[in-house]
């Protein structure tokens, strides 16, 4: 690009992000995904277009280190004083602020012994931090891994949960506590088991089928490609589809058949990882529904879909 279409195509990406130019990168990219779920919401307006253009523009340059020192150059001569320093001020400084991405994390219909996978991911949407710190949960919740999601800080932080009951029909809940320095936020891990199943027997704490020995499970709810699709037995599944590489979060869909044709219910619904709980008052007895998760990135075109798939209620 030339310096003059360069001029031409001059934007203040800091302002489309709502950010000050200060900013640390897990700052940048909790803002972006905020207004990536925001502008979901907005798809009907013919402005939406320019809009989500302009907002993975800016997380193009701002998010990526080398083009943001090269932006910051330019930018510091076309926007003086907005990198102006401003005097000491005698106020105490900002602090840090922890957010937890889903605050909340349900899983139902599990099989005691069963381990089920669940990711949440941590950010800092204050001031600067020194210590992270996340308490010890419940021996049901074990972290097998922890992963950073940016290059040049340790958050925003994804963090890998197993979750495994065993106890037939019982419900499982705890919270995580995360501090960032003396700032607090919490998540609220949620299991369910199912009631004991005919042709089951217990082994210590683990259950085990009688036959066949390795049968391998589906994911729940149990769903069919075609309609009508079995019935399932809660109102608030866990959807759960495969991760595609390069995602940066999926728009959930859900539909219902109505009487001449299939109505949307939900979504798209903001989803930052490969599984979803459906909220209540979604899904209502004796419906046939389907959905479907979108993938979404700044480096995917034409997100890929996962497979349809239905079931009733």
């Amino acid at each position: 690009m030339t310096k003059e279409n360069y001029h031409f195509y001059w934007k203040d990406y800091y302002q489309i992000l709502q950010l000050h130019t200060s900013a640390e990168p897990e700052v940048i990219k909790a803002a972006y995904l905020k207004l990536v779920q925001k502008y979901n919401t907005d798809q009907n307006s013919p402005k939406f277009e320019q809009k989500w253009k302009d907002l993975n523009e800016a997380y193009e340059i701002l998010g990526n280190p080398l083009k943001k020192t090269s932006y910051d150059r330019e930018f510091s001569l076309r926007e003086p004083k907005k990198h102006q320093v401003s005097p000491p001020s005698t106020a105490p400084p900002a602090r840090p602020k922890p957010v937890v991405r889903p605050a909340i994390i349900r899983v139902s219909g599990v099989t005691p012994g069963e381990p089920r996978k669940a990711i949440f991911i941590i950010s800092n949407e204050g001031a600067a931090y020194s210590k992270i710190r996340i308490s010890k949960p419940n021996d049901w919740i074990k972290i097998p891994r922890l992963k950073s999601l940016s290059q040049s800080a340790k958050l925003p932080l994804e963090i890998e949960l197993e979750l495994t009951g065993d106890e037939w029909e019982k419900s499982y809940s705890d919270n995580i506590i995360v501090k960032l320095d003396e700032e607090e936020t919490h998540i609220r891990i949620e299991l369910t088991t199912i009631p004991e199943q005919p042709g089951t027997r217990q082994q210590g704490n683990r259950s085990t089928e009688e036959k066949p020995e390795n049968k391998p499970r589906r994911d729940k709810p149990e769903s069919s490609p075609t309609p009508p699709g079995p019935i399932i037995k809660t109102l608030t599944p866990n959807l759960r589809w495969k991760r595609i590489p390069g995602a940066d979060y999926y728009n959930v869909w859900i539909e219902k058949r109505g009487k001449d044709a299939w109505e949307v219910v939900y979504g798209p619904q903001f989803a930052p990882f490969d599984a979803f709980t459906v909220p209540e008052k979604v899904l209502t007895p004796g419906g046939e529904y389907f959905w479907f998760a979108v993938a979404q990135g700044r480096e995917i075109k034409n997100g890929p879909t996962s497979k349809v798939a239905y079931f009733r209620t």
